[in-house]
């Protein structure tokens, strides 16, 4: 999960640096990359996508290209600190939609770990009282879905190959991307060609790390990494895109940083114990 994450925010540098390309549009470039290395991969394995509960697999891809999108657009509207404190708000989320979706439970010191964090994030975005509405509303909905994704995945841990579940995603969103695009493009120009591959491959990896992981333990557990995501999101718009931010900021991002190591430390005595 650090490395999905890791792959996530080096993306959001892209995404943002690329915003004279609709955030649309590098969602259908990012679809064709991934179906092809998917299908390649599946291929060489021997294994067909076609198999599994295929109701989950392509809720899965439904969520997936409305958290993508959303997450896009709000990196390209607002400021990336802002959008990463958003988008990474997502294991709150997650952990709640999974004590009724799987029947996991989340201890008390998880939770008080989760609060820590989020306590950061409230603070971090406090501060930034100019954000339009709507993209604030759009990146809690990227956060909601990929909450949603999170937990569907953990659902059909036992029964999809990780590759299969990535596979679902590019292949919804392929069709409903491209006729976007199609109507309202942008023909990406000389070293655009690279940084569109690199999203691909960024967003590829992500998705792959991010999918075993969650096949491998607890959703409240594997997401609770995520929230350095927000870290990632704030230094980057720092050193990147010149973006400022006070002593109140850096206090916020500190709190996100101690909850990200509670929570771990939580998750960690709690498999203790159950051994």
């Amino acid at each position: 999960m650090f490395i999905a994450t890791l792959s996530f925010s080096l993306l959001s540098i892209l995404v943002k640096y690329l915003s004279h390309i609709p955030a649309h549009e590098l969602v259908f470039f990012r679809a064709i990359i991934s179906i092809f290395i998917t299908y390649t991969q599946l291929r060489y394995l021997g294994i067909s996508p076609w198999k599994g509960d295929l109701k989950i697999l392509i809720s899965r891809g439904v969520f997936g290209t409305i958290a993508l999108i959303t997450f896009f657009i709000s990196i390209q509207k607002i400021p990336l600190g802002t959008s990463a404190v958003l988008a990474y708000s997502t294991p709150i989320f997650t952990s709640i939609i999974g004590i009724f979706y799987l029947k996991e439970a989340v201890n008390k010191n998880q939770w008080l770990a989760f609060s820590i964090s989020f306590l950061g994030v409230i603070i971090v975005k406090g501060l930034d009282k100019d954000i339009p509405l709507l993209y604030f509303v759009l990146g809690i909905i990227s956060a909601l879905s990929s909450a949603i994704v999170y937990n569907l995945i953990r659902k059909i841990k036992q029964t999809a190959h990780p590759l299969v579940i990535v596979f679902y995603f590019p292949l919804v969103a392929l069709p409903f991307m491209g006729i976007w695009t199609f109507f309202d493009g942008v023909m990406p120009r000389g070293w655009d060609w690279l940084w569109i591959i690199c999203i691909g491959l960024l967003t590829q990896l992500g998705q792959v790390c991010m999918t075993m992981a969650l096949q491998t333990t607890s959703v409240a557990k594997s997401t609770t990494v995520q929230f350095l995501g927000v870290i990632n999101g704030l230094l980057f718009s720092i050193f990147f895109f010149r973006e400022k931010y006070d002593v109140w900021a850096i206090g916020g991002i500190l709190l996100i940083g101690i909850g990200v190591i509670a929570g771990l430390y939580a998750a960690k005595n709690e498999q203790h114990a159950a051994t």
